[in-house]
């Protein structure tokens, strides 16, 4: 059940008076942070000294620590660039005392608390990114875990505590250099590609006249060698990829194959039009015939701005993408690429769609409180949001699928709403058919009255799209027809005793005779024993065929 307060204004922060009642979820975890006299947070320069506590709110998975009569020490300040000075609901660092095991997360004193206001796709832009990013297998991706935050007695809405990109071993585990070092420069270096001139950075100038900014996060502090180095380094790089000789192998002297292939099918999956401007981040570790390796991943503030995928995300790009345009030119990026992306369409799929709506069902009744007090940010129903989001995300591994020749087998997830619509109701999604589980949906025609054309759709017309393999064909009653994907119209069987059979598992239709068949509760059905119609006793409904379901002394027949 939804749980909603009272409206509280959207364009003003109120006063902690406002919220001395806690009005947040409990359905997720809660932070805490008071600072020092309740100094208000402004810089990015320095930390304030703070206050926190966390209640687990009966998470098991998560570890409550301190509580209001006993907070523990914590150091926070402001981060971002837009999402700073953009939005009134802001991100913060966190940084504790000593290392940590914060929310089950790593053992490490730096933590990220984003605020995710640029995210009006249910806050699962960047949940969507990292999942992407550990499938396809880059090294080491940020983990994030849901709270819902108060700071100086203010409820804040719903955050992310995130990983920060830094090297560690159990982050991104290369050597770490000294800052202002003279001897073994050669690594570790971690450097982002970005899109501001304000931070400390060796400015390269791309061979299509844009300036590249890398900003160098490790070492901070660059001593002569050190910069002298890294400026070769990136020279170097950009004049080998834009090399005319595509054939040319001169790039992957620097630049690791395998991760630059890995790390952009993420970029393509998302669409993310600003992934190689800012927030990209490449490192290299220390050794003979260490390369620079792109990621880890962070930020998809921008991810499917473009609306349905229909272009690279260079193309008509809206900031200008580094390098990467030029990277695609060279047969061995393609080749790599294809190889990656045939790998992950076996695997790395699967899954994919259940964890996104396991997501979103954690945070669903935060971002309910989240809408309340941020309400112009649009983030009130998570759940739809993440159905577009899946939308989009199979809108694009189709259209990534042409070009790079394959596919994953992608199944409607058992349970998602579906629609007869034809002539008799104006094509529209008013017609809802009855999920009976295992993928299975019925729809009870009995007396009804209908015109001849129809389908088999979702609301939106693309998570769920079936019809006939050629326009107007008629299913036999008690036969399985076989549906097709954005097929064509369908015609009724002209029977006036019918109920209808949708199996999306096996992707086929039954019109069946309904007569003389009792309804039972399905939401019984773990109490349930299954007979085929010779009478046989089976363990549940495993292949196709009609079946005879018993539940106390209610029985009913299906057909699957």
């Amino acid at each position: 059940m939804k749980h909603f307060y009272a409206f509280l204004a959207s364009a003003v922060v109120l006063p902690s008076a406002a919220l001395s009642a806690e009005k947040h979820s409990g359905s997720i975890p809660v932070l805490y942070v008071n600072t020092e006299n309740h100094e208000e947070i402004t810089t990015k320069e320095y930390y304030l000294n703070a206050t926190y506590y966390l209640d687990n709110n009966g998470n098991p998975d998560i570890e409550s620590i301190g509580n209001a009569d006993n907070p523990q020490s914590v150091q926070i300040k402001a981060r971002g660039n837009y999402t700073w000075t953009a939005f009134e609901k802001k991100p913060y660092k966190l940084k504790f005392p000593k290392k940590l095991e914060f929310m089950g997360m790593d053992n490490n004193k730096h933590f990220a608390l984003l605020a995710h206001a640029d995210d009006n796709m249910g806050f699962m832009r960047n949940i969507t990114g990292f999942e992407l990013s550990r499938r396809l297998g880059l090294s080491w991706t940020p983990a994030d875990k849901p709270v819902e935050f108060y700071l100086n007695g203010d409820y804040k809405g719903l955050y992310f505590v995130t990983q920060t990109i830094r090297i560690d071993s159990t982050r991104v585990n290369i050597t770490e250099q000294e800052d202002e070092a003279v001897s073994e420069v050669d690594g570790g270096w971690l450097v982002e590609i970005d899109n501001y001139d304000t931070d400390p950075h060796i400015t390269v100038t791309e061979h299509n006249g844009y300036p590249i900014y890398f900003t160098y996060k490790s070492p901070e502090v660059l001593g002569p060698e050190q910069e002298a180095y890294l400026t070769e380094q990136v020279n170097a790089m950009n004049d080998a990829i834009y090399s005319e000789d595509k054939k040319s192998s001169e790039w992957q002297k620097y630049i690791d194959l395998e991760t630059a292939a890995r790390y952009y099918i993420v970029q393509e999956i998302l669409d993310d039009c600003e992934s190689y401007h800012g927030s990209c981040y490449i490192h290299k570790d220390r050794g003979e015939g260490e390369k620079w390796k792109f990621g880890p991943v962070w930020d998809f503030g921008n991810a499917f701005q473009r609306g349905d995928k229909g272009k690279f995300v260079w193309q008509d790009a809206e900031f200008n993408q580094t390098w990467i345009g030029e990277i695609y030119k060279f047969p061995a990026f393609q080749t790599k690429v294809k190889e990656v992306w045939a790998e992950f369409c076996k695997t790395g799929y699967d899954g994919l769609e259940q964890y996104l709506h396991e997501y979103a069902s954690v945070i669903s009744d935060a971002a309910h409180y989240n809408f309340e007090r941020w309400n112009q940010y649009g983030n009130d129903d998570v759940e739809a949001k993440t159905r577009e989001m899946i939308r989009m995300i199979r809108c694009s591994v189709d259209w990534l699928g042409d070009q790079w020749g394959a596919k994953p087998e992608i199944s409607v997830e058992p349970g998602v709403d579906i629609y007869i619509r034809g002539d008799f109701n104006n094509w529209d999604a008013t017609h809802k058919l009855h999920y009976l589980g295992n993928g299975i949906y019925e729809y009870d025609l009995q007396d009804a009255d209908y015109s001849d054309a129809f389908k088999i759709g979702s609301s939106d017309w693309n998570t769920v799209d079936y019809g006939a393999a050629e326009d107007g064909m008629t299913p036999m009653a008690e036969q399985e027809f076989k549906l097709e994907k954005n097929g064509k119209n369908i015609n009724f069987p002209q029977v006036l005793t019918r109920r209808m059979v949708v199996d999306l598992k096996n992707e086929t239709l039954m019109f069946t005779d309904y007569s003389g068949i009792d309804d039972i509760d399905l939401e019984m059905m773990e109490k349930t024993e299954f007979y085929t119609v010779t009478g046989q006793r089976v363990p549940g409904i495993e292949e196709s065929g009609i079946y005879i379901l018993k539940t106390g002394n209610k029985t009913r027949k299906i057909v699957r």
